[in-house]
């Protein structure tokens, strides 16, 4: 799926029937080979959060991961972060489709990341959800900046707190997690025993959701089931499209 990954990824990032996963390759400056660049896995005609095996496996253990959606500061990169920004009007649609695609899901806790874009996209989801424990915010307010390093030392805390919270047997449904797509890009590289060098090959969008099981449990290995699953939000994804009279699209 990407290049340099060995065989120990086999099933760790998972393909389906019918799945679409797409790669981007970006020229470099200085010209030699492209940077490749994960910018969607697994893409099926289901919902990425309903139920099924993962690699051939049941799990009962799984992590939503639900990115923040659009807001007031935001860039086109996503990265490094552009401030603690509420969401505008397009940010609240995203965040009440997210809300709409895990109505029916058993959500144990939803966790989010104390910036004001991230926290009112959990509230919006929470709204839309009955019997829920309340929103742990604040896990992830040591994120520095923009400072890569920083940010991947300070997600592996983070990453072991979702793991202890899927730990806790008293916890039988889904946890939610919402951050900025870079904190979720540094997350799933955790799940993948990765190294920081990996943080420019995997791409999310505002209001995605990408999908971890684990079916050894919290202490096995993750299997990425979907990334940057987008198709809830239908024409408020990014760049969102608007049809003219001619039909054309801008």
């Amino acid at each position: 799926m990407i290049a340099g990954l060995g065989v120990e990824y086999f099933r760790c990032l998972l393909q389906s029937n019918c799945g679409v996963s797409v790669l981007d390759f970006i020229p470099r400056p200085e010209g030699g080979s492209p940077d490749i660049c994960l910018d969607r896995l697994n893409q099926t005609p289901g919902s990425p959060v309903a139920g099924g095996k993962s690699g051939g496996r049941d799990t009962n253990k799984r992590i939503i991961l639900v990115c923040n959606g659009s807001t007031q500061g935001n860039t086109e990169n996503g990265f490094p972060f552009a401030g603690d920004h509420p969401m505008n009007m397009l940010g609240v649609i995203q965040s009440q489709k997210s809300a709409e695609l895990l109505l029916d899901l058993k959500v144990s806790s939803i966790i989010s990341s104390p910036n004001k874009g991230c926290f009112e996209t959990a509230m919006t989801i929470s709204k839309d959800l009955s019997n829920f424990p309340p929103i742990q915010p604040g896990w992830l307010n040591r994120i520095d900046d923009g400072l890569r390093t920083t940010l991947w030392d300070q997600s592996e805390k983070a990453w072991q707190s979702l793991l202890d919270e899927i730990s806790n047997e008293s916890s039988k449904g889904v946890l939610v997690a919402v951050a900025h797509p870079a904190i979720h890009i540094a997350l799933m590289g955790h799940c993948l025993n990765m190294t920081k060098e990996w943080l420019g090959s995997f791409h999310l969008d505002e209001g995605s959701v990408s999908v971890l099981d684990f079916p050894d449990g919290p202490k096995g290995r993750g299997v990425i089931r979907c990334i940057n699953y987008t198709a809830h939000l239908g024409r408020w994804s990014i760049p969102f499209t608007r049809s003219t009279e001619d039909g054309e699209e801008f």
